[in-house]
């Protein structure tokens, strides 16, 4: 049994969270005692890899084998992370500020009851526990892919994940669809449920909200954006494992391959949308195309989240999250009340303007210094992002 979580104490502004197992407590925990190295070997995260991804979704080769390559891709495929397939389930006992505790599986361990210690129901882990992350179109998929790098407009106008370039900034998210689904059927912008994935496992990893001391500062106080590819071949090779640094803001991170997940260039959210009301709406994701992610639409596809993210205006740090929705792990990690800091609560920050539907960019960007980090959040009003993109590729059930 690989089940493992942890138990974030809402009312609680320490980020450290307390590692559970099946049955919500302590001691029933079985997993590696810190993140990192003792994960390498241990359920989802050990199996996280990065590879060479064809357009049409083969598999060509793998870090760490001959072939496999950052720098030439027009041969061997993007630079993606792959990510197996993992179970997700959260209890929340309230809305706001109330406790949460997040468990993460394999699909192995579908039917394995996990509960709060008599504080709510017991759940059996069943197939609908799959993170959102591995359904495309209704249908259950093995793995998933999101950029090792962030994307770069080719002389194709065409975004690439490739190291030994600098970033491309982009005006509008819908200009950046375009050039990330200009790669071929399956290829989009990383979903929200994409970002909701990486934030829990994160999460359920390291046992505390604060990633930038956790893992590093990222480039986060810097004179600009900086060439992908530090924690690949063509610098410090890295490759799967997860890399940064505390002792300064210049040097890049990297969470299980994927680089840059905070700091230097913000990277747009694809399927979220977010009306002037502050309501998130939220795609499934899709391979259809080509008008099933569009900005400003709050109708089907997309599902309204019912609660509002707050109005927090420029610099908030994020205190509580989003109350519990209807599917597991998606909206929960949105902000829902500002009054934290760089140290308190999770210690990331979130910036929304006063008026207008929104489009969200994650992680911060190279000059956000502490701000920055795995739960931060950047709302742009009507289309305009003026930041980066990130490719992710859908996979279709076989």
């Amino acid at each position: 049994m690989t089940v493992i979580g942890v138990k974030w104490v809402g009312n609680a502004s320490s980020p450290t969270l307390t590692r559970i197992g099946h049955d919500g407590t302590n001691s029933t925990y079985t997993g590696p005692a810190s993140g990192g190295t003792l994960f390498n070997s241990f359920g989802t995260w050990g199996e996280m890899r990065r590879v060479n991804l064809w357009d049409d979704g083969t598999v060509t080769s793998s870090w760490g084998t001959r072939c496999y390559t950052d720098s030439y891709v027009n041969d061997l495929g993007q630079v993606m992370v792959q990510i197996p397939a993992f179970l997700c389930w959260i209890d929340r006992s309230g809305a706001g500020s109330g406790d949460a505790r997040f468990w993460v599986g394999l699909p192995s361990d579908i039917g394995t009851v996990v509960d709060t210690y008599g504080l709510a129901p017991a759940h059996t882990f069943s197939e609908t526990d799959t993170h959102p992350l591995f359904i495309v179109d209704g249908n259950y998929v093995d793995y998933a892919y999101i950029s090792a790098f962030e994307g770069y407009i080719n002389n194709d106008m065409v975004l690439e994940s490739v190291a030994g370039v600098t970033p491309s900034t982009i005006d509008t998210q819908t200009d950046a669809r375009t050039y990330a689904e200009s790669r071929g059927t399956g290829w989009e912008l990383m979903t929200i449920q994409a970002t909701s994935a990486l934030q829990v496992l994160y999460m359920v990893e390291y046992a505390t909200l604060n990633s930038q001391s956790a893992i590093g500062n990222g480039i986060t106080s810097a004179g600009g954006i900086a060439n992908t590819g530090a924690t690949g071949s063509t610098g410090t090779d890295r490759g799967n494992l997860t890399y940064g640094t505390t002792g300064n803001s210049t040097t890049a991170m990297s969470y299980r391959g994927v680089e840059n997940l905070w700091g230097n260039i913000s990277c747009a959210v694809e399927g979220l949308n977010v009306n002037a009301s502050r309501v998130p709406w939220i795609a499934p994701q899709s391979r259809t195309r080509p008008t099933y992610y569009q900005w400003s639409t709050f109708s089907s596809p997309y599902v309204t989240q019912t609660s509002a993210i707050f109005n927090s205006g420029a610099g908030s740090y994020i205190e509580s999250l989003m109350p519990y929705q209807s599917k597991s792990c998606v909206s929960a990690f949105l902000g829902y009340t500002g009054g934290g800091t760089s140290s308190t609560y999770f210690c990331d920050d979130a910036w929304l303007p006063t008026t207008g539907n929104l489009v969200m960019m994650q992680g911060g960007r190279y000059n956000d210094a502490a701000g920055a980090g795995i739960f931060a959040q950047r709302f742009n009003v009507i289309d305009t992002i003026s930041t980066g993109g990130r490719l992710q590729y859908l996979p279709s059930a076989e």
